[in-house]
């Protein structure tokens, strides 16, 4: 048996050891690993764990940092979601690793969060479950990125579709877990931990998701309604969490949904909800209102209704569903409904509110709806109209019943018929206005007879066929004596009986008679005449459209038809087809009739429009207007299709934008459009159509307001900043879209108010002229050849400037070899005129201004290429005595940004020739005034500010400069030598004195070829001067590590120092504070050290000494008078930050220690009181502390006291 268990030992073992080395090799799907992992078990996962200790222990690397790198590589795997590994093994070792602490928790967290993508669902679970990550915490960081929004409602819609008998019931679980978290952070009370954590940005987001998953599974439902949805299932999870947290969230999408899509009005519902009842409704559309109902008590859902009446606007269609539903679902529903109709009535007629009593109404028959019977609406109204007890209720009531009374179906009518009140107040006319409704009822309910039995008539298709056959031949007879064919007034007398009982009852069906009369009722008076109709039908047919004809053609008290169909659609069509023009101005002042039925007239008070670049918002704030508008441009397709005449289109236009919400919706479309860059050819010249309108009558438009612009919307609409020139084909489309606009213009002769668009339109055609496209789009240049039309539409340069750096390059019509070439041939055309050195500098703040912006590929390459070209031309131009303008053009944008953009700068001005730092053109000798002005700025501003992680310029800036100081006194600035040799850039030539020493210590050692964590092997010269030099070095290393912050470890070469200098003690000088700035130093450390370094020294050389006083404390006799002066050089730097902790002001402006200082830990250190210091220290100090590692590495109690400060 145990030569067995052996057996089985090594049988585990092998395995392990194949699958580990699978895993780290990153090969999960190679063949060893599929040999084994279908009978993985724990022995062989303990096994794995063992093996994770053993390889650790061998590479000297802490297992935890060695686990943690495991599971972060098997969490990249299972993102890639490889189907032949066993996932379950995988999640069974992270299990146990997080289990027994041995995981870097927020390694792991924060490697998931840095995906560019949304993990998949059930991985995000099952790590959230076994505690490797923070579900909660990971949505946060999605949060950021709005783009993820989709992703997380896709995921969680797809959960939701899957079939609760699916074989896959960690599906369900999935959605549940998911599910749970949102709304635990959108509705929940976040523990005291977690609101550190999560900011309202993430809350915002939490509840913005789960609105729109709503809108999704809503619109998804009514499309498909056969299909099921799970998506608010009440979650078994969910009772750990508060249940407070899942009614808020599921009150608030019952709150969403009624307010969602306002398009279904009040009068659609009294003609229709009798088909919006629980049982008539799909039933996953209700199945879904019940998920959300599961968890809600009646009570709150009927004060939630109570609130949103009062308050909002609703979709009655959704609003009555939801009732249906309370209604059936609910024991108590009827209940409490009748008690909240109740109060509704009683509250109508006290405040005399007529939606508030519609609402009532409305929901009394809903519920009577699902009672299947009349009886109990009857006997309500009946009780309703006889507690009017005041003569002013009543015919409050009596009003509004008479003001819907057209639009009542039978049932409603006869109800009020047959249940009168049983009292009537006696005062006033109360019993006449009763007697009057009821009379009008009666009258209406015999329309519903007479339309039944005109609806009864049986029109055969072969029938109506013929009928129309008959009135085509009457038709083709000649106009000015019509008469009925021959073949017909045969077949009315031998075909009698046909003629009479089926042809007479389809020809005379009941209509609206136009005026004048058409071709139907010529032939019908016709007919008359000759004697062929019988009296009687004649005169029930005059007598029906009599009736029709009383009626108001526009019986509606909302902006739908009947039929649910916009009706001024057609009437917009109608005028823009109309070819007669008084005919055509009737048509518009009608629209304007029912334009001013539907939209809010233009107040006083509105005097801007608030643009939001959100259309969604706009859309459903203004959906009335907004589908107006969609129409209003639909319908001028159809005048360009025809190709008429536009004079009349500015009135039409003006009739309609007289309304603030149509002509908000107006700028929302053509926003939308223009930066969606897509449409056919007749929906761009429309909208450039459109574009024209807008910028003709911008003086008199409403102005827009956004961010910091206000004014015209043209304006805004074609700024440089807001153009999308960043997508597939967006130029050629903007090309078209304004050549349309210009030309409409030019056609009315009204150019001058299309400046901005002719400017657009001239530089798009020069870049298609420069492109392979141009044959293509040959026909849209024609306007670009009109010589003075393109003097008068010219671009200034900094504005055209813009125009190029809005253009993505991937998406340019023009390839990177034409682009160059297009660029000179502006220059040459446009702006020879311009001074050089204000082109130079227009061109600098275009490519510098879009360098610090990242996803997309800009051409400020090529306008760097194009500077380039230029600067290589002849500079005579430029006066010989003139300052360098590099200089002054980085001075001033110095003053503008600040040091924040320097390292920008830097990266674009080494591009350009080195020269032009100290002059204008090469041959231009050096000025003394720039040459000054040039040493001043890298001894006292850049020695500081680019040597912000070192001691020494980075190598490309100094080659520049010395190239730019060649030949020059100024090349023997101490900091740039010293940078110079550092990176052995320096011509060998020049070294002499101890910057020749410098060059031999760098031999000994290099600040650049060292690894901080390893012991150095120092090959000492045993020269004196250059041991000692390169000691220094060391230090000096050592304090730029240091001040990094990321190690508070002294480095290794230090620590191992102790002993060579209880050897040498000549090497203990570099540790004196007076070998670096009095005048024993070899080198002028105070020239060449930044600032910040030289604050900083004196505590790292304490800090060396200290670690070296067992060693040296009984063998150095000058260790004591070192270890002293840096101490008090110490305590004099820390003098002004602890005048700080005490309140002292006069300290405020001094020159702190700038950048990345441990000050505030080493003060924390010495006892100081840190918040003390970061509540009283100068903004100055704090904005420049803020961009530090040292910043980003405090406590975060430490950096919400930095926040606040701002």
């Amino acid at each position: 048996m145990p030569i067995m268990a052996d057996e089985e030992g090594l049988r585990i073992q092998c395995k392990s050891n194949k699958l580990f080395s699978s895993f780290f090799s990153k090969q999960f799907i190679s063949a060893e690993i599929l040999k084994y992992q279908d009978d993985t078990d724990d022995n062989t996962a303990f096994s794995i764990l063992s093996l994770l200790r053993t390889d650790a222990s061998k590479l000297k690397s802490p297992f935890k940092n060695y686990a943690t790198q495991f599971v972060i590589q098997a969490i990249d795997v299972l993102v890639d979601n490889h189907t032949k590994i066993n996932k379950q093994f995988l999640y069974s070792i992270m299990l146990k690793l997080a289990s027994k602490g041995e995981l870097n928790i927020p390694s792991i967290q924060d490697r998931v969060n840095n995906y560019s993508f949304l993990v998949p669902s059930h991985v995000i679970v099952e790590l959230d479950k076994i505690g490797v990550i923070s579900l909660i915490l990971y949505f946060q960081r999605t949060s950021e990125c709005s783009l993820k929004k989709l992703e997380w409602i896709n995921q969680l819609f797809a959960l939701a579709l899957v079939p609760k008998q699916d074989p896959k019931p960690q599906e369900h679980d999935s959605l549940d877990h998911l599910l749970t978290a949102v709304i635990h952070v959108g509705f929940g009370e976040l523990t005291t931990d977690l609101q550190k954590t999560i900011s309202g940005q993430t809350v915002k987001f939490a509840v913005s998701l789960l609105n729109d998953l709503t809108k999704k599974c809503w619109d998804f439902l009514w499309e498909n309604p056969e299909k099921e949805l799970h998506a608010f299932e009440f979650p078994n999870e969910g009772l750990h969490l508060q249940l407070s947290a899942f009614k808020n969230c599921y009150l608030e999408q019952l709150a969403f949904l009624i307010s969602y899509k306002l398009e279904i009005k009040p009068i659609t519902a009294i003609k229709k909800q009798h088909d919006w009842t629980y049982y008539k409704s799909p039933k996953n559309v209700v199945n879904f209102i019940v998920q959300l109902l599961i968890p809600l008590e009646v009570v709150t859902v009927l004060e939630k209704i109570d609130e949103i009446l009062n308050r909002y606007e609703i979709n009655w269609k959704t609003l009555l569903l939801i009732v249906s539903t309370v209604q059936v679902c609910y024991p108590l529903g009827n209940k409490h409904l009748k008690a909240l109709i109740n109060s509704f009535v009683q509250r109508a007629l006290d405040n005399l509110q007529m939606e508030l009593l519609l609402a009532s109404f409305l929901l009394a028959r809903q519920i009577n709806a699902e009672n299947t019977s009349s009886h109990h609406y009857g006997v309500w109204f009946s009780s309703i109209t006889s507690s009017s007890t005041s003569s002013k209720q009543f015919a409050f009531l009596l009003k509004f019943l008479t003001n819907i009374v057209r639009h009542e179906p039978a049932w409603v009518l006869l109800a009020h018929k047959n249940n009168p009140p049983s009292s009537i107040p006696i005062v006033d006319n109360c019993r006449t206005l009763w007697t009057d409704y009821s009379t009008l009822v009666r009258t209406r309910l015999e329309d519903f007879k007479l339309k039944q039995s005109c609806d009864q008539v049986l029109e055969d298709p072969e029938l109506v066929k013929e009928v129309d056959s008959a009135i085509s031949a009457f038709e083709k007879s000649d106009r000015r004596n019509r008469i009925i064919p021959q073949s017909f007034n045969e077949a009315t007398i031998f075909h009698r009986t046909y003629f009479v009982n089926k042809f007479l009852p389809v020809l005379l069906k009941p209509r609206r008679i136009p005026d004048p009369p058409d071709v139907r009722e010529e032939f019908i008076e016709e007919l008359r005449k000759g004697g062929k109709l019988p009296p009687v039908q004649y005169q029930a047919y005059c007598t029906a459209c009599q009736k029709l004809q009383n009626t108001p053609e526009i019986d509606r008290m909302d902006w739908q038809a009947s039929d649910g169909n916009p009706s001024y659609k057609p009437l917009m069509n109608q005028i823009v087809l109309c070819n007669v023009a008084r005919q055509q101005s009737q048509l518009i002042e009608q629209l304007d009739n029912i334009l001013g039925g539907v939209l809010p007239p233009l107040e006083s008070s509105t005097s801007v429009i608030k643009f939001n670049f959100d259309n969604n918002e706009t859309k459903t704030k203004n959906y009335v207007a907004w589908k107006i508008a969609e129409c209003w441009i639909d319908s001028l397709k159809s005048s360009h299709s025809n190709e008429k005449q536009l004079e009349w289109l500015n009135r039409y236009f003006l009739q309609c934008s007289r309304y603030p919400t149509f002509i908000e919706s107006l700028y929302g479309l053509v926003w939308e459009f223009t930066h969606n860059c897509r449409g056919d050819e007749d929906t761009i010249r429309c909208y450039g159509l459109v574009i024209f309108l807008l910028c003709l009558n911008s003086h008199i438009l409403l102005p827009v307001h956004h961010q910091a612009f206000e004014g015209a919307f043209s304006i805004l609409l074609l700024d440089e900043d807001q153009l999308a020139m960043n997508k597939e084909d967006s130029i050629l489309f903007h090309f078209r879209l304004f050549y349309y606009t210009v030309a409409e213009a030019k056609r009315q002769n009204q150019l001058d108010s299309v400046r901005r668009p002719s400017s657009l339109y001239i530089w798009l055609s020069r870049r298609i002229f420069h492109s392979q496209k141009m044959q293509q789009y040959k026909q849209y240049l024609a306007l670009s050849q009109d010589v003075e039309f393109c003097k008068e539409s010219k671009i200034r340069i900094r504005n055209w400037l813009k125009l190029e750096m809005a253009v993505d390059a991937d998406m340019d019509v023009l390839l990177l070899s034409e682009r160059l070439g297009y660029l000179h041939s502006v220059l040459q055309m446009d702006y020879q005129n311009v001074c050089m050195t204000e082109l130079y500098t227009a061109i600098l703040d275009s490519i510098i201004g879009c360098c610090n912006l990242t996803g997309r590929a800009d051409c400020s390459k090529d306008l760097l290429l194009l500077l380039q070209s230029l600067l290589c031309k002849d500079q005579s131009a430029l006066a010989s005595d003139s300052s360098a303008w590099l200089i002054q053009y980085w001075l001033q944008f110095h003053h503008k940004k600040g040091n924040d953009m320097d390292q920008i700068l830097w990266s674009v001005v080494c591009c350009l020739p080195p020269y032009l730092l100290s002059r204008n053109y090469y041959s231009q000798p050096i000025q003394a005034p720039s040459l000054k002005t040039l040493s001043n700025l890298i001894e006292n501003n850049w020695r500081n500010t680019l040597t912000s992680e070192s001691a020494w310029f980075p190598k490309f800036i100094a080659s520049h400069l010395l190239s730019a100081l060649e030949g020059t006194p100024s090349q023997e600035i101490p900091c740039l030598q010293f940078s110079a040799q550092i990176h052995f850039i320096h011509d060998a030539k020049v070294l002499s004195g101890n910057w020749r020493t410098l060059d031999k210590a760098l031999n000994t050692f290099h600040p650049l070829m060292y690894n901080p964590q390893r012991a150095e092997i120092i090959q000492w010269s045993g020269l004196t001067e250059v041991d000692l030099l390169a000691c220094q070095l060391m230090v000096l290393t050592a304090v730029v590590e240091c001040a990094k912050g990321t190690n508070e470890e002294l480095p290794l070469f230090i620590k191992e120092l102790g002993s060579n200098i209880s050897h040498n003690p000549n090497l203990l000088k570099a540790w004196k504070i007076t070998f670096w700035t009095g005048d024993d130093c070899t080198l002028p450390w105070k020239k060449i050290i930044p600032t910040y370094l030289l604050n900083l020294l004196p505590f790292v050389i304490l800090r060396s000494l200290i670690s070296w006083s067992d060693m040296l404390l009984l063998t150095v006799s000058d260790y004591l008078d070192a270890l002293v002066e840096a101490h008090n050089k110490w305590n004099q730097t820390t003098h002004s930050f602890l005048d700080l902790e005490n309140g002292n002001e006069n300290q405020s402006h001094a020159n702190y220690p700038v950048g990345n200082i441990l000050d505030l830990h080493t003060l924390g250190r010495l006892g100081s009181d840190v918040k003390q210091i970061l509540k009283k220290a100068p903004l100055h100090f704090l904005k420049t502390f803020q961009q530090s590692p040292c910043y980003r590495s405090m406590e975060t109690d430490y950096q919400e006291i930095v926040k606040q400060r701002y």
